[in-house]
C-alpha cells in the first residue's frame, strides 16, 4: 500500500461528499421528491417492486453467465478429447 492515497481514492472520497452533500439536505427538506430515490422512481414509474426484484435477479443471472459459458465448452472439449482417446484405443484392439 502507498503511503500516499492516489487519486482515485481522492476522487471516491469527493464522490461520497458530493453525494452526502446533495442527499442529506434533500432528505432532510419537509418537501416530498427531493431525495435521488423518488427522483428515480419519478424517471421510471412504470417499475414495481417485482420489476425490481426480477431485474437484481437478471442481473445476477449475467453476472454469472460469462462463468457458464467459459465451463461448457471446457467440460464440451475434455469430453470430445475422452471419446476420441477411447475411441483409438477401441480401434487398436481390434
Amino acid at each position: 500500500m502507498t503511503k500516499h492515497p492516489s487519486r482515485w481514492r481522492w476522487a471516491w472520497i469527493g464522490w461520497l461528499l458530493a453525494f452526502l452533500l446533495l442527499e442529506v439536505p434533500a432528505a432532510l427538506n419537509k418537501r416530498k421528491g427531493g431525495t435521488l430515490s423518488k427522483h428515480v422512481w419519478r424517471w421510471f414509474p412504470t417499475w414495481g417492486w417485482w420489476s425490481l426484484v426480477a431485474g437484481l435477479l437478471l442481473s445476477l443471472v449475467g453476472h454469472l453467465s460469462p462463468a457458464h459459458l467459459t465451463v461448457i465448452p471446457v467440460i464440451l472439449f475434455g469430453a470430445a478429447f475422452v471419446g476420441r482417446v477411447g475411441w483409438v484405443e477401441l480401434r487398436r484392439r481390434e
